[in-house]
């Protein structure tokens, strides 16, 4: 029995060698689409700074994964599904002399993939939707969280330099129109000064940004308010 998830996703970075940033709007469609107010101008005029280090995501690297769980009392019914996102984009910037630390990431909700084989075998997931159950949950998920009017998931902090000391780390994350702060923990691994890895885990609740998880027949079949969350992030030095 098909259900409709409802989603999010956080959390968060960059993409490959140099600053790549359009200096004119991109086309409609285009894979260069990024939110208006990312702060690109933030991390290129950081380049120039003293005892400044900007790093910018490798998308190739990188991977943020959801798990959506079933509820209710029919939730045998339904399946759990895990939705990835390989396409986090954005920057790190570390000043290791004054101990501060900046970073801005965002996602594309169309380009998110639900129930990739391999990821729903690493998870341990119990049920085997049909394809077709796979296509339409994708559908509502879009649906669900507005992507045509709120098209990227994006988290940011100006203080992330809790992270350097290896401790917990306040965030703002924006989603279907609502920022909300929340303090996640984070691991930082640094290979030398050319390649940082982020990796953690949190949750996050439908709710808190205006989303109803969806249900059906009253409640007796319904997606779980609460997300799990993954990151595992790398980031190469400008």
């Amino acid at each position: 029995m098909r259900y409709w998830l409802v989603l999010l996703l956080s959390s968060t970075l960059f993409t490959s060698c140099s600053l790549l940033v359009p200096n004119t709007a991109p086309r409609e469609n285009s894979k260069d689409l990024h939110p208006a107010d990312f702060p690109y101008a933030i991390y290129r005029a950081a380049k120039t700074g003293q005892n400044n280090r900007v790093y910018q995501l490798d998308g190739r690297a990188s991977e943020i994964r959801i798990k959506v769980f079933r509820g209710g009392v029919m939730a045998a019914l339904g399946h759990d599904h895990i939705v990835a996102s390989r396409h986090v984009k954005g920057f790190i910037q570390l000043n290791p002399v004054e101990v501060s630390c900046r970073a801005d990431f965002y996602l594309p909700l169309d380009q998110l993939v639900v129930d990739d084989p391999k990821l729903r075998a690493g998870a341990n997931l119990q049920t085997t939707p049909s394809a077709e159950d796979i296509k339409a949950t994708r559908r509502n998920m879009l649906i669900s969280l507005d992507a045509a009017e709120y098209p990227f998931i994006q988290l940011s902090s100006d203080s992330c330099e809790t992270l350097l000391k290896g401790e917990a780390v306040e965030v703002t994350i924006t989603l279907h129109g609502v920022s909300r702060k929340q303090t996640i923990n984070l691991n930082l691994d640094r290979d030398g000064s050319e390649k940082l890895v982020v990796k953690g885990d949190f949750s996050l609740l439908q709710s808190d940004f205006g989303i109803q998880p969806f249900s059906l027949l009253n409640g007796l079949l319904s997606v779980k308010d609460r997300l799990e969350i993954s990151v595992e992030l790398e980031a190469r030095a400008l």
